[in-house]
């Protein structure tokens, strides 16, 4: 009779090893100088996507493309999943409203007609147009809002993806999400601590930045103390932001705790800030462009913008669908090559991926 146990040396596309054994506990004893970084020849697992050596900006980009091409189906299975279920609830609540206020106008009528009239607007006459665009402003603000988890959902998936084609071990994407879905209420719960941190780092500044100004009345320096708070809490914004950009990617590959993941993601980021921003403000750059392309022809088919029409609703609709799959699909890539380049330079993961 034939042994079922199942062999993570050789397994389907749809069953992934345990990644734990892989992307675990980081070899902390090697440090970036055992690495080559110059950019010159490194060891590459065979038909494996990356070579395990630390890469420069332009080198991530360039196999975050090759992995999302060669992995075409399970990169955009997943995201098209996640930006069909996105563009369908937003279709739901814009139709819905437009059912319970049929005398509301589009969004881009109410703006045409008031960037025509060249007058600055009133309070009134601001309250007027949020409820004349109230239907489109809503389903934007939903689709927005879901956009969001959708796309720290993707990351998290998406990363064994990633991890597969490092290793040349290919994970489709049924096989992702079953290796993600024991996670799902972890990854809730990282997902809403993480936009609470990030909120915070925002708030606070300003909060505070507001009341010395309410304090000190109308003056000069409480402009300035309100001009210092902004510029201060966007900074701590960003930072945080970007501190806890890997943490789904930690927190599926290395089974870590919603805590450890937020620790770690924090651990692989610092003394790399500008680094992580560059790749992923190049990366998200490069895929809003080429969501912009290819859902133009969506955009034509709209026809008239200032008018509510099915035809408009359907093929903006289908154009925000292709947008967000484009958007979704390689960011998340970028992401997990990042997580994976980020541990071969200061962890020495490479030793371990050619055990893999």
């Amino acid at each position: 009779m034939a042994d079922t146990k199942p062999n993570n040396d050789h397994w389907s596309p749809d069953q992934p090893q345990d990644w734990t054994g892989v992307f675990g506990e980081p070899d902390t004893g090697v440090g970036d100088k055992a690495q080559p970084d110059d950019g010159g020849d490194a060891p590459k697992i065979p038909n494996g996507a990356m070579p395990l050596r630390p890469l420069k900006v332009g080198e991530v980009l360039g196999v975050s493309w090759q992995i999302t091409r060669k992995s075409f189906r399970a990169v955009f299975g997943i995201a098209g999943t996640a930006a069909a279920i996105v563009g369908t609830i937003e279709l739901v609540v814009l139709v819905t409203l437009l059912r319970l206020y049929p005398e509301s106008t589009s969004l881009g009528a109410v703006l045409a007609e008031l960037f025509a009239s060249g007058a600055t607007p009133n309070q009134s006459q601001l309250t007027a147009i949020f409820e004349d665009a109230l239907p489109g402003v809503a389903s934007a603000l939903m689709g927005f809002a879901l956009l969001q988890v959708a796309a720290f959902l993707c990351v998290a998936i998406i990363a064994h993806v990633v991890a597969g084609s490092v290793i040349a071990k290919p994970v489709s994407a049924t096989g992702a999400w079953r290796a993600t879905r024991g996670r799902t209420f972890s990854l809730i719960a990282l997902l809403v601590l993480s936009t609470l941190l990030i909120v915070a780092a925002f708030a606070v500044p300003v909060t505070i930045a507001l009341t010395t100004s309410a304090l000190l009345g109308d003056s000069a320096l409480s402009a300035t103390l309100f001009g210092v708070g902004l510029g201060v809490s966007l900074v701590l914004g960003v930072i945080t932001f970007l501190r806890l950009l890997l943490a789904p990617v930690a927190l599926t590959l290395e089974g870590a705790s919603v805590r450890k993941s937020i620790l770690r993601s924090n651990e692989l980021v610092r003394k790399s800030g500008w680094r992580v921003f560059w790749v992923y403000f190049l990366g998200s750059l490069l895929a809003n462009a080429v969501a912009l392309l290819v859902s133009f022809p969506f955009v034509v088919l709209s026809g008239d913008t200032t008018v509510i029409s099915s035809q408009s609703v359907f093929f903006n609709t289908a154009g925000s669908i292709v947008n967000y799959l484009v958007v979704l699909a390689f960011v998340s890539v970028v992401l997990g090559v990042l997580y994976t380049e980020l541990r071969i330079r200061k962890e020495n993961l490479a030793a371990a991926l050619k055990k893999a």
